[in-house]
């Protein structure tokens, strides 16, 4: 198992509805295939990860009867909602004193999604709905190794995702092979905030130019959109620009994933937004200041939705 070997998503700007597919919360934390062979267990991630950095997780799938690969996503829970910033704590610990002791005071958990091998076999072509219930059916859910619950409404999974400051979902189709790469049978719809930035320089590049402030943000804007923000720049010393971003922050206040989206003026009457007060967008891209008609508070509760039904636990997923 290498990083190729991952199954990858695409992604997609916005939620759907089709009865060919089940949704899942995006987990926000770090993606690792859990390999066991009798009590030996090894870890195998996108960069390097060994079973020494959990020990946690390690002795809990030591525990489990069957031999697997299985994929995850390792998590720090707060409020049961994965916190990447927890994650990031534990991911950079090498010393083994802190290692044990935040195992104990900070555990992590495997979110696990899909199965690969069971006993030596391999379930790669099998489709997705055949592998969850191989899943089902093989693997015993703890609080360390959790089987994620799949869904039958992405639209209202996906709300619920934005009201609970949530990474986002991933829509998968039922009929999908694991098949090593980026894939359209898998999408990510990110949770996305958009914020109102001044940005007072910038760096000219191939491509356009880099804006930079005193927060020490940078966000490249090209194209058409370079102009008009150098103008600003250059003539009044600064320039408002919204920028879209992942919803979670790190710790020490840095935004991740920027995106730019817009030269802003405020017109005399017009939108009386905060600077640099988040606003969540939906699925659309919508904001209050765009004339649409937007969710009303209270509205993702009443969105909330049901967990699908089936394969004999409350983590199984209806139809697959």
């Amino acid at each position: 198992m290498n990083e190729k070997d991952f199954m990858l998503c695409e992604e997609s700007s916005e939620p759907f509805e089709n009865s060919d597919a089940v949704a899942e919360f995006k987990e926000d934390g770090r993606r690792v295939a859990i390999i066991k062979n009798g009590t030996s267990v090894s870890f195998y991630g996108r960069d390097y990860i060994t079973d020494k950095q959990y020990p946690e997780i390690a002795e809990e799938v030591k525990k489990q009867q069957h031999d697997f690969i299985i994929d995850t996503e390792f998590c720090v829970m707060k409020d049961n909602i994965s916190n990447f910033n927890l994650l990031l704590s534990r991911d950079k610990t090498k010393d083994k004193f802190k290692i044990k002791m935040l195992s104990k005071r900070c555990p992590a958990t495997a979110m696990v999604f899909d199965i690969i091998e069971l006993d030596g076999q391999d379930l790669r072509d099998k489709p997705l709905f055949e592998r969850k219930k191989i899943l089902e059916d093989s693997i015993t859910n703890t609080e360390l190794l959790r089987k994620v619950i799949s869904y039958n409404n992405p639209i209202g999974l996906y709300h619920q995702a934005i009201a609970e400051k949530r990474e986002g979902i991933v829509i998968k189709y039922k009929s999908s092979p694991y098949r090593g790469g980026k894939s359209n049978q898998w999408l990510k719809v990110k949770r996305k905030e958009r914020d109102i930035l001044k940005f007072t320089g910038y760096e000219d590049n191939s491509k356009g130019i880099t804006l930079t402030n005193d927060e020490g943000i940078r966000v490249q804007c090209a194209g058409h959109h370079a102009p008009p923000v150098k103008e600003a720049i250059d003539s009044k010393g600064f320039a408002m620009v919204e920028i879209e971003r992942l919803g979670e922050e790190t710790d020490n206040g840095k935004h991740r994933q920027i995106v730019f989206k817009d030269l802003v003026n405020f017109p005399i009457g017009g939108c009386s937004r905060e600077v640099n007060k988040t606003k969540e967008v939906d699925a659309n891209g919508r904001n209050e200041c765009d004339g649409q008609d937007h969710p009303k508070d209270g509205e993702s509760e009443s969105r909330r939705v049901e967990k699908v039904e089936g394969l004999g636990s409350e983590d199984s997923a209806r139809g697959l």
